[in-house]
């Protein structure tokens, strides 16, 4: 079994889809009351912001278009004014400092 962890999201895999469902059923039951689960069981299902797509046998397809456009929608307007490459890949105000908010204690 493979299980993939990010945060608080799970990715669970096995060849077996009954060992799958077993996990997903101990899960719940320990920390369902905690919060929500979403189950997939579908051939294509989103994933942190991914579209896993199973339909082929033994192959994944990974599908980011509406990622690769929230990137592009926010990207610099320098660079889309011609300007072939970054500095960084931060955006211009990685390191503005707000002033006006309360500094934290030692």
């Amino acid at each position: 079994m493979t299980i993939v962890f990010h945060l608080d999201d799970l990715k669970l895999s096995h060849v077996d889809a009954n060992v799958v469902t077993n996990e997903i059923q101990k899960l719940q039951l320990r920390f369902g009351k905690l919060a929500d689960f979403k189950v997939s069981k579908e051939q294509v299902h989103e994933y942190l912001g991914m579209a896993l797509d199973f339909t082929v046998l033994e192959k994944c397809k990974v599908i980011m278009k509406e990622y690769v456009n929230e990137i592009l929608g926010s990207a610099s307007k320098e660079l889309l004014r011609g300007r072939s490459q970054a500095h960084t890949p931060a955006e211009n105000d990685l390191c503005k400092v707000n002033d006006t908010e309360k500094q934290l204690s030692r």
